[in-house]
């Protein structure tokens, strides 16, 4: 490897206090980013579709010293894309990382791939 692990530990030691937008922060993988980010001191702009679960990532974020915020998003809209960033340049005053995280994969029924049904497939290309 040309850089090795000196230059991770580099990129991690250098996110304290950046603003990183996390979609898909509710659950799964958002919700790991989210909290070891929460740990590393970023600033977390929280974005997702499932407000309840998403409140209680914010709130752990913050109990690990940060500050957070929550969104309610679905990355699918473009409109609320836009919206939602200009809010989050709002609140924070800018955005340092993107993590572009959302996904619906985990709520689609698994079937053979020439089964999926076109709209269905539209639903995933667009989140």
């Amino acid at each position: 490897m040309k850089y090795g692990p000196f230059l991770l530990i580099k990129v991690f030691m250098e996110i304290k206090d950046k603003v990183i937008v996390v979609t898909g922060a509710a659950q799964g993988l958002g919700k790991n980013f989210a909290l070891d980010l929460a740990n590393r001191g970023a600033k977390l702009a929280l974005a997702d579709i499932n407000q309840e679960l998403l409140e209680e990532v914010r709130k752990t974020c913050e109990q690990a010293g940060t500050e957070a915020r929550a969104y309610d998003l679905n990355v699918a809209e473009e409109k609320a894309v836009e919206d939602f960033f200009d809010q989050a340049v709002s609140d924070f005053g800018t955005v340092d990382v993107l993590i572009n995280n959302a996904a619906i994969f985990t709520t689609l029924d698994m079937k053979p791939f020439y089964e999926i049904d076109p709209d269905e497939w539209r639903d995933v290309i667009n989140v």
